[in-house]
């Protein structure tokens, strides 16, 4: 057992080592670039936000080191974190109670934010050969579908819809 600990310990640190000889420490600079957007300091409401531009200043340094190495997309990284970021300010907008990004990405959070998505690509598309008007009637059952099986996903196991 001790000697697969080691090994372990060893492939991390080659891992780690291999990371930081091609994108550079991002953590080692992440402190120093807290305090240049922070100049006074962090409040706990600030905290999600801070987490977020944290991951993105790593994604940063990779773009500006060694962009492709282990075949890894920042780009794809940062886009990711953009969209977390938007879920997590359109929860916050949506309930005001709770702030944190755990409820940002809650799945009531989430799933409203699909159907608003849904919805709009649906206006937005028409099939060939047939007339929107009949492409708009679909959209509302399609919007209804989602809305069923969202509120059937957070039903309390057990009971059913009435009772």
């Amino acid at each position: 057992m001790k000697g697969s600990f080691f090994a372990v310990a060893q492939e991390i640190g080659a891992l780690v080592e291999a990371k930081n000889r091609a994108y550079g420490s991002s953590f080692a600079k992440s402190g120093d670039f807290l305090r240049l957007l922070y100049p006074a300091g962090l409040r706990p409401d600030q905290y999600d936000d801070a987490l977020l531009q944290v991951r993105i200043f790593d994604k940063q340094m990779r773009i500006a080191t060694d962009r492709d190495a282990f075949g890894e997309s920042p780009y794809r990284d940062m886009a990711g974190y953009g969209i977390l970021g938007a879920t997590m300010r359109a929860t916050k907008g949506a309930n005001s109670s709770d702030h944190s990004a755990g409820a940002a990405m809650s799945e009531t959070g989430v799933q409203q934010a699909r159907e608003r998505e849904v919805s709009q690509v649906l206006q937005r598309r028409v099939p060939r050969g047939r007339p929107a008007r009949t492409k708009t009637k679909r959209n509302a059952g399609d919007v209804s579908e989602l809305r069923s099986k969202s509120s059937a996903s957070t039903r309390t196991p057990g009971k059913t819809k009435g009772a």
